[in-house]
């Protein structure tokens, strides 16, 4: 099977920082940063038919094209660019996961089939992988997209049909948040049909199902920073307003969940114990976002795919402030683009290089 090739892995400027852009066939994809400033500068925003028109559109995963063997494996490696350690790359729609060292040589392989569709992947404490997955569509009884755990020796720990989506959260306990898909009627959202809500689900280490928090209302009351905006329907019947694709647990003394919401364009803290959302950034500066990741020093690092725009960055944000402290790619940076999905992490062994 040929799979989807991935993007590059990038050099930045004062932060040392990794990027995997995963690139589709899409509107405006591959336009330089340059280019699509100039066709954008003094043109309206989009409306909200194309802006939905947009959001509704699928993810590309594979391509029937055969694959090229000489670009297979390690084809640049450049020791003092790359963080030392292990690399965890996951195909989605092969439905496996590699653990892998930064020469290339296959550590450790986790495989969930049969199924449709993995989200992102990711190691837990003890070796665990934990992914949201989709089962194999069927039209006849579609089931529902579950949560995923495998043991180190692929043993299946858990597989829950709890409409997971991409992504979820360890806690300092052993157990774990899931972003899930909950469908219900709002008319004073949406009057054309239902609302499709993004509840967290808690999951205790052994597999049990918890408590369902919805923080529908709490968006819902927004008013100053990124005030909540009215979906329009993307698909027959249905309206998303929020499509979560990312959460994080931010301990402290009063623990925070950093979520990252593409229908919204904005970043979120919110308050674990009183369920508030006491931060919220990004409207007119994000565009489709993903991956909303907490720093060590506090700021937060985000993928902003530039779904609307046409050319994506990373950016790291001072919650205090707002700023933007850094981006890439900066003015020098060489542009790249990918309308759904992508993410980013910081490097560990040096902040600067």
């Amino acid at each position: 099977m040929a799979r989807a090739v991935a993007g590059r892995v990038g050099r930045t400027g004062r932060r040392g920082l990794a990027t995997l852009a995963f690139l589709g066939l899409s509107w405006g994809c591959g336009a330089p940063a340059e280019q699509a400033s100039e066709q954008l500068a003094g043109a309206p925003g989009p409306s909200p038919q194309e802006r939905a028109r947009l959001q509704a559109l699928g993810y590309v995963d594979a391509s029937s094209e055969p694959a090229d063997p000489s670009k297979s494996g390690v084809v640049v490696h450049r020791a003092d660019a790359v963080q030392p350690g292990y690399r965890l790359y996951s195909a989605d729609t092969a439905c496996e996961a590699d653990l892998i060292e930064v020469d290339g040589n296959l550590v450790k392989r986790w495989n969930g089939a049969p199924c449709s569709k993995w989200s992102h992947a990711q190691l837990l404490p003890g070796g665990d992988l934990l992914v949201p997955g989709e089962h194999e569509f069927d039209y006849v009884a579609p089931k529902p997209s579950y949560l995923l755990r495998l043991a180190w020796d692929g043993r299946r720990v858990f597989r829950l049909p709890i409409h997971a989506h991409h992504d979820a959260a360890p806690l300092p306990d052993g157990s774990l948040l899931a972003l899930t898909l909950h469908e219900f009627v709002d008319p004073e959202v949406f009057a054309g049909g239902v609302v499709v809500d993004n509840p967290i689900v808690r999951v205790a280490p052994d597999g049990r199902v918890g408590a369902r928090i919805s923080l529908h209302e709490a968006f819902k009351a927004l008013r100053d920073d990124c005030p909540f905006r009215e979906p329009v329907e993307s698909n027959p019947g249905k309206a998303e307003p929020l499509h979560m694709n990312s959460i994080q647990w931010v301990p402290g003394e009063r623990p925070r969940l950093l979520l990252s919401t593409r229908h919204q364009d904005c970043v979120y803290l919110v308050d674990w114990r009183s369920r508030e959302i006491v931060w919220a950034w990004g409207r007119g500066e994000l565009d489709g976002p993903h991956d909303a990741t907490w720093l060590e020093g506090g700021n937060v690092l985000i993928f902003d795919n530039g779904m609307v725009r046409g050319w994506s960055r990373v950016v790291e944000v001072d919650p205090e402030s707002g700023a933007i402290v850094w981006e890439h790619p900066g003015e020098r940076g060489e542009p790249f683009y990918t309308r759904g999905r992508g993410g980013s992490q910081q490097r560990r062994d040096r902040s600067e290089r």
